[in-house]
């Protein structure tokens, strides 16, 4: 009898259980990146990083998809990078019918420009931050040309 219902408990129990499918995502890089960030498709999440792994000069991010998450062929796999905390992966699919099925690769893409995106979302301002950015480096050239040529004069006779 006790047999019986060991085998019932684990038919019922590993039988019935449905993983939720993963998809491995190539970045050439991921900034910011860790395990447990969120994935989101259409602005809603949709998954989660649950391994980074370095594979032939690119990172393999591996994301877990919640039941029922289906994401269609030809899909774009966006990193967005931040300044305040840590990225996040967001989907935006295509219009094929077909869908990636679990355990497949797709290649992915860094999105630079979503450094400044939870600074601000105002045009004006994200320009006015990457016109400061720009005199901060002009800035810096200056300084070590300066220091360049004040080297060379202590070192003449």
């Amino acid at each position: 009898m006790r047999s019986i219902i060991v085998t019932m408990f684990t038919i019922v129990f590993f039988g019935c259980r449905t993983d939720n499918p993963t998809i491995t995502i190539l970045f050439d890089k991921v900034d910011v990146l860790q395990v447990g960030a969120k994935v989101y498709c259409q602005g809603k999440p949709v998954g989660e990083v649950i391994d980074l792994d370095e594979v032939q000069h690119k990172i393999a991010v591996k994301i877990q998809l919640e039941e029922g998450a289906r994401i269609p062929i030809g899909s774009t796999f966006v990193l967005n990078p931040s300044l305040l905390g840590s990225a996040d992966i967001s989907i935006e699919p295509s219009s094929d019918p077909t869908y990636i099925l679990s355990k497949d690769t797709v290649l992915g893409e860094f999105n630079q420009n979503a450094l400044f995106d939870n600074l601000t979302t105002d045009t004006a301002k994200r320009k006015k931050i990457n016109e400061s950015i720009k005199k901060i480096k002009e800035g810096m050239k200056g300084i070590i040309e300066a220091s360049k040529n004040d080297t060379i004069q202590a070192l003449r006779p």
